[in-house]
């Protein structure tokens, strides 16, 4: 019920999902199951695990701006941020998600590249900068 009725928000600017269940299962969200109108400019999802991977439908909001995924993530492998231009520093949270171990980012900030070096020599990460590398 809640998809169809997104669809109908055409003047929806921000959106938060949140699972408030007191239960140790988390349900899965299925975006492709939402039609989000495309004057979103914010979305969050918190305490929910997404079940398939979500570009294909983040993809078609062309105002997002902001996107929080909190306590989402728990099977990341891989994470693209194209720009990262304004990104200060990376959640802490990211270095304890068990399976992930690769990161590609694009023209971050010149004080966000000692922090990614350290995390680079543990080894376990593959982390590529772009244009210039690390």
């Amino acid at each position: 019920m809640l998809s169809k009725s997104l669809a109908k928000l055409l003047c929806l600017k921000s959106l938060k999902l949140v699972n408030e269940s007191k239960t140790t299962r988390l349900p899965s969200i299925v975006l492709s199951e939402y039609r989000f109108p495309t004057t979103l400019t914010q979305l969050t999802l918190s305490n929910t695990e997404l079940k398939d991977d979500p570009l294909p439908i983040l993809e078609k909001l062309p105002n997002l701006e902001v996107l929080k995924l909190k306590r989402a993530m728990k099977k990341l492998e891989c994470l693209l941020i194209n720009p990262c231009a304004y990104l200060k520093r990376l959640p802490e949270e990211l270095w304890h998600i068990k399976t992930f171990n690769q990161m590609e980012l694009w023209s971050p900030r010149p004080e966000l590249k000692p922090k990614l070096r350290e995390v680079e020599d543990m080894e376990r990460y593959d982390i590529q900068i772009y244009p210039y590398g690390i």
